[in-house]
């Protein structure tokens, strides 16, 4: 009776295991069973290719430059990733079936899910820009626990993983959120893994090492605070603009490539720039997220943290929810109210003195 009850226990864990490779990234070693020699896996795997999705994505011009593998090694290697990973047409009706089970991390706050349409999306990238102490550090440590929820509560039964470019992660605030939702502290504190980014080049070779830690255990979450900062310092001037941007387009394509692959949430903070032109004479001057054109193309989803009187938090680009706009200008018609009351009351006080 135990041996057979040891014997079932076996089969469900594997069941549960090939399911899992069904429907999660392909380990590369699966390469191996089209033919493709193990030296040569163990190659891919040393330049940072850990799954047949990351090869399959990768161009093909990159393959070749990977030491020791030749063009008609890489034309096999492409052939044979191509067979396991569906690279072609699919029909919208399946699409939309496997966007039903993409899963949503909530925010702990049931008015920002609502307008983020469930939460924060898995599988792509959410960027949060804002002035300073304008709440996005706070919400990519909030977002750090309630990654580690239950499904059913919200969360992506998962680890997270921080790469901190500005020095501002703090664990006890970690410690603080999970007392909130009623999580042990210390379990929280072990699944989220930290690193320090000090230059650019470093930003971009830990998503390496993260790509690496995010085939051995599930992540659920994966943020950048902040993705620009680095940048900034790092390229100086209009005779290095083009570098930088080039630069930074590596790099969120290499999130994206994550978010493919292991179906992480990608968030992204993003610091701010004044524009003083005309206008602000009148209105102040005006603010604009870092990174151009290249940022806000690359990224899925942005929202805009701004403190006036209180923190405020709206969609200026998003996919899926039809409130990125109206929210944004109801909090606009909602000020130019308010502003016309108190001019109002002002015109109103002045006739009475007269």
């Amino acid at each position: 009776m135990a041996a057979a009850a040891q014997q079932q226990q076996r089969a469900a864990a594997g069941a549960e295991q090939q399911e899992e490779v069904e429907h999660g990234p392909f380990p590369i070693e699966q390469l191996q069973a089209s033919g493709i020699a193990a030296l040569d896996v163990k190659k891919l795997k040393d330049s940072g290719l850990h799954t047949v999705e990351a090869v399959a994505y990768t161009p093909r011009k990159d393959l070749l430059l990977i030491k020791g593998i030749s063009e008609a090694k890489v034309d096999k290697i492409v052939e044979a990733a191509s067979k396991i990973v569906p690279l072609g047409f699919t029909s919208a009706s399946q699409l939309h079936a496997q966007r039903l089970e993409i899963i949503q991390v909530t925010t702990g706050s049931r008015e920002l899910d609502k307008i983020l349409d469930g939460g924060i999306e898995t599988g792509s990238i959410t960027e949060i820009y804002g002035e300073f102490r304008s709440g996005k550090t706070q919400l990519c440590h909030t977002l750090c626990v309630t990654c580690q929820l239950p499904l059913d509560q919200g969360g992506g039964e998962g680890k997270a993983l921080y790469i901190d470019a500005e020095g501002t992660f703090r664990p006890q605030r970690l410690l603080q959120i999970a007392d909130r939702f009623g999580l042990n502290g210390a379990d929280v504190l072990e699944n989220v893994a930290y690193a320090r980014a000090y230059n650019t080049d470093h930003q971009s070779r830990l998503l390496l090492e993260a790509a690496s830690m995010m085939i051995e255990t599930r992540f659920a979450l994966m943020v950048v605070d902040s993705a620009t900062a680095l940048y900034r310092t790092d390229f100086s001037g209009r005779g290095e603009l083009s570098a930088r941007q080039m630069h930074m387009a590596k790099f969120l394509r290499s999130l994206q490539k994550l978010a493919d692959e292991f179906g992480v949430a990608v968030v992204i903070t993003n610091q701010v720039v004044a524009q003083v032109d005309g206008s602000a004479m009148f209105a102040g001057p005006q603010i604009k997220p870092i990174g151009g054109n290249i940022m806000a193309h690359a990224s899925t989803t942005r929202c805009i943290c701004q403190l006036i009187m209180l923190n405020w938090l709206s969609i200026s680009k998003s996919p899926t929810s039809v409130l990125s706009v109206s929210m944004s200008f109801l909090k606009m018609s909602v000020l130019s109210l308010l502003l016309g009351l108190l001019f109002a009351r002002d015109e109103e006080r002045s006739g009475s003195v007269k």
